[in-house]
């Protein structure tokens, strides 16, 4: 009995797992930093972003930060006569804290590639 619950236990945390969306780096300025910052930008199944500092720190699971992208969020995208796109992502608070602004950029189409996909998964 005890090895059937293990099993089915494992079979649930199989299910569960999240299978990437999407992967790429691009630069981030964030909530509490004005400067630009390149991450490793990672957008899983069930809808979250988490965002690693290096390809190394993924590896090792080192997360920089995440974003619960849901249907409150709020995702544009802008593009400039130069070819550099912007996605911002605001996330609404939650009772606790105020809403949070993300600002990512890199090419035109990598940014709109990114705001499709979210606007997807919301």
């Amino acid at each position: 009995l005890l090895w059937a619950q293990v099993h089915l236990m494992a079979n649930r945390c199989d299910e569960e797992r999240a299978r990437v969306v999407m992967e790429c780096t691009m630069e981030m300025r964030g909530y509490w930093s004005s400067t630009w910052k390149s991450r490793l930008f990672v957008l899983d199944s069930r809808g979250r972003i988490a965002y690693y500092k290096s390809r190394e720190d993924k590896d090792a699971g080192v997360v920089a930060g995440e974003i619960a992208i849901s249907r409150e969020c709020r995702v544009s995208f802008k593009e400039t006569a130069e070819g550099r796109g912007y996605v911002d992502i605001h996330v609404p608070g939650n009772g606790k804290s105020s809403e949070r602004a993300y600002h990512l950029s890199s090419c035109a189409a990598i940014c709109r590639t990114w705001a499709l996909a979210l606007e997807m998964e919301r």
